[in-house]
């Protein structure tokens, strides 16, 4: 997702929800296994109902985000012993919601290279 990108409804130039809503179904399970595009996901979830030509064009940089980066993703824990770190993340967007003035936050933690936990929230104000 570009920085600073306010997606907002209303916008003009419908598409087709139907294809809108499968592709972001798609993604929203992605999101267990790759947390580096949960952020977006989350964002382009909300318009759902009446997606626009500029929520589309969101989506599909996303997915052509995911088509660079197929090696990314959540690991195993494999049989190696090595020693593990637990490393944490966390970012937010407060009241960047244009249109409800909701907040966006985002937790991940790994314990060596492996996702142990990671959350997305978005909270009204």
């Amino acid at each position: 997702m570009e920085q600073r990108v306010k997606l907002m409804k209303g916008s003009k130039g419908e598409v087709d929800v139907t294809m809108y809503r499968s592709i972001i179904e798609s993604l929203i399970y992605l999101v267990n296994t790759r947390p580096d595009i949960a952020y977006a996901v989350g964002l382009v979830s909300r318009f759902m109902e009446g997606p626009t030509k500029e929520h589309w064009s969101a989506v599909k940089r996303i997915v052509r985000y995911i088509s660079g980066t197929l090696n990314y993703g959540c690991k195993c824990i494999s049989g190696k012993k090595e020693e593990l770190q637990l490393l944490g993340f966390s970012d937010s967007d407060h009241g960047g919601d244009m249109v409800n003035r909701r907040s966006t936050t985002g937790l991940v933690f790994f314990l060596g290279q492996n996702l142990v936990h990671g959350t997305l929230a978005s909270k009204g104000q």
